[in-house]
């Protein structure tokens, strides 16, 4: 599963669906969802786990 994304000021969780004022200065930091990706990845064809492989996604021990 991948990570949930949310929304912080200054280092603080806000509500998304919310309206803030953000001042000079303030810091405004978004987390976007991350992908756990779909399937069995041994289901694949062998080229394209190795084009992964070598592309950085996964680990060659996975």
């Amino acid at each position: 599963p991948g990570a949930p994304g949310a929304v912080l000021i200054n280092g603080e969780r806000v509500d998304p669906k919310r309206q803030h004022v953000i001042e000079p200065g303030d810091q405004v930091e978004l987390r976007t969802p991350g992908g756990g990706g779909y399937g069995e990845p041994a289901r694949r064809c062998a080229e394209a786990r190795a084009e992964d492989e070598r592309d950085g996604y996964v680990a060659a021990d996975r």
